[in-house]
C-alpha cells in the first residue's frame, strides 16, 4: 500500500514575499533618493520585482534545480514528450525565489538582508538613462519647469554651448539647460531637437539625483530597518499629471 505525498503549493509565501520585498525596496529607494518621485520610484521597484529579474536571481541561486512542477508521464508508443516537462518558466522561478523571502520574513532582518543582497545589487548593473521607462521622460520639460518652480528657481532655458560638422552625417550639437544662469544639465545630440530632450533629461536626473556622478548605494555593512511612514513627492504633488 503506497501513501500519497500531501504537498502544497507556495502560493501564500509567494504573496507574503511580494509584499515583504516590494515594502523592503520602495522604503530603501525614498530613502536614497528622496528627490525621485513616487511614480518613479514604482518603475524602478516593478522592474526589479518583475519575473525575468526575479528568475534570473532565482536560477543563479540555484532555484531552478530545486523546484518542484507538473509533469505527465510520456503516452505509450509516443515519441514526443509532454509539453510540459520543459524547465519551469520564469513566472515559476519568481514565484519560488518570493516564497523563499516569504518564509524567511518571520524574521524581518534576514528577508529585508537577502532583498537587499540580491534584488536591490541588481541597481548597480542597471542604467537609469535606459533600463527605466520613467514617466514624462519623452517630453521632460513640463515636469523640469515644475520642479524648478518648487524649488524657487526660474524656468529652464536651453542655450546652445557647441556645434560641429554641421549639414554632414557626423553633425553633433552639444544643448545646456539653464535656471537663473545655473548650469543644471547637459547632453549632445545630432540634431538640436534630440539635444535639447536629452538635456531636459539630463536635468531631471540631475535634480533628482540620479545622475551618472551619484554615491554608491549602501548595498553593505550594517542593517537598517525600513521607514515604511516616508513617501516622496508625487508627478500630482508637481502639478504633473
Amino acid at each position: 500500500m503506497t501513501k500519497k505525498a500531501s504537498i502544497e503549493d507556495n502560493g501564500m509565501l509567494s504573496l507574503k514575499g511580494r509584499q515583504v520585498a516590494q515594502t523592503y525596496v520602495t522604503s530603501f529607494l525614498r530613502a536614497q533618493y528622496p528627490n525621485l518621485p513616487e511614480e518613479w520610484v514604482g518603475c524602478i521597484t516593478d522592474r526589479l520585482l518583475s519575473d525575468a529579474e526575479l528568475a534570473s536571481i532565482g536560477g543563479h541561486l540555484g532555484i531552478t534545480d530545486l523546484v518542484l512542477y507538473s509533469c505527465l508521464p510520456r503516452e505509450l508508443g509516443s515519441p514526443l514528450l509532454p509539453e510540459n516537462t520543459h524547465p519551469p518558466s520564469l513566472t515559476s522561478i519568481a514565484s519560488c525565489f518570493l516564497a523563499v523571502i516569504g518564509a524567511l520574513a518571520e524574521d524581518p532582518k534576514t528577508a529585508h538582508l537577502l532583498v537587499r543582497d540580491f534584488i536591490l545589487t541588481r541597481l548597480t548593473e542597471l542604467d537609469f538613462c535606459a533600463d527605466f521607462d520613467f514617466p514624462m521622460q519623452d517630453d521632460p520639460f513640463p515636469l523640469l519647469k515644475q520642479v524648478l518652480l518648487s524649488m524657487n528657481r526660474g524656468p529652464p532655458e536651453p542655450r546652445l554651448q557647441w556645434q560641429c560638422s554641421m549639414n554632414t552625417l557626423l553633425a553633433c550639437y552639444q544643448i545646456g539647460i539653464y535656471s537663473d544662469t545655473q548650469l543644471i544639465g547637459e547632453a549632445p545630440g545630432e540634431t538640436l531637437e534630440i539635444a535639447e530632450m536629452e538635456a531636459g533629461r539630463q536635468s531631471l536626473r540631475n535634480l533628482f539625483g540620479i545622475h551618472d556622478s551619484r554615491p554608491p548605494l549602501p548595498l553593505t555593512g550594517s542593517y537598517s530597518p525600513p521607514d515604511i511612514s516616508r513617501r516622496n513627492k508625487s508627478l500630482a504633488d508637481y502639478g504633473c499629471t
